[in-house]
């Protein structure tokens, strides 16, 4: 028999292992995302779509002056409409998105418009005029950018969000600064044509939209980017006869 007063028994190596386990594995725990292929999908499509919209951004008046011949004053009022449609309806997109009970659609009629407004621009626009160019482009800058985003919560842990929000980052980072050189480079080799950098942007569009679809094939069709349960969902109140039940054990006890 042990003595009252014998020092306890040592831990078993087990419980002694976890609590030694270094630091490293926990913060390697908190990314476990960067495995995951749907979201390196969702950051992918997140960051081409940003990307185009943003080249397209700082040289749309000049687009605009060598495809249409448009003045400089009216080229810069007409590409301000992409902008200001993006600042007017992005919060009510995001909105619906929540509201939603599906989001690829949405997001996938939203690409295809802006791999078309891209293309009739490549091809020099002959038949299609400027105005339907502009809106389609201004739509899908309205919608991707937030509707993509809103990915991230139904591929990546709650626990995980920030991360992956700061990986997200980075990727959008290095494909705007890849973006804008290859767009300069373009348009200095054909000597100021815009062919060339616009057929860059509808060729990274049409990659978007092959993402995108590469995503719904590999989310499971019960949950195909369905809209999530709100974070704000309390647990059902227990019925009064659980109640009941309960305060008779403890007068038992």
């Amino acid at each position: 028999t042990l003595r009252r007063d014998a020092p306890p028994p040592p831990p078993p190596p087990q419980v002694r292992a976890t609590s030694s386990t270094p630091r490293c594995c926990a913060v390697s725990r908190g990314c476990g995302f960067l495995g995951s292929e749907r979201f390196w999908l969702v950051a992918t499509c997140h960051a081409i779509f940003v990307v185009v919209f943003k080249v397209f951004e700082n040289f749309s008046s000049a687009i605009l002056l060598s495809t249409y011949g448009y003045e400089v004053e009216k080229a810069g009022y007409v590409s301000s409409f992409v902008p200001l449609a993006s600042t007017l309806l992005a919060p009510a997109v995001g909105l619906a998105s929540d509201r939603a009970p599906w989001s690829a659609p949405p997001i996938l009629f939203a690409a295809l418009l802006a791999t078309f407004g891209f293309g009739a621009l490549s091809v020099g626009a002959a038949g299609v005029p400027a105005a339907c160019v502009i809106a389609s482009i201004a739509v899908g800058h309205a919608c991707l950018p937030t509707l993509l985003l809103a990915l991230v919560r139904e591929t990546v842990r709650s626990g995980e969000r920030g991360a992956a929000f700061g990986v997200l980052e980075t990727v959008v980072a290095l494909g705007n600064v890849l973006a804008h050189a290859g767009f300069g480079i373009l348009s200095d080799r054909d000597g100021g044509d815009a062919a060339a950098p616009l057929a860059m942007l509808f060729f990274l569009s049409v990659g978007g939209v092959v993402l995108f679809a590469r995503l719904l094939a590999l989310t499971p069709p019960e949950s195909r980017l369905s809209r999530p349960p709100s974070f704000g969902t309390l647990p059902p109140p227990r019925s009064p006869g659980s109640m009941g039940s309960l305060d008779a054990v403890r007068d038992v006890v």
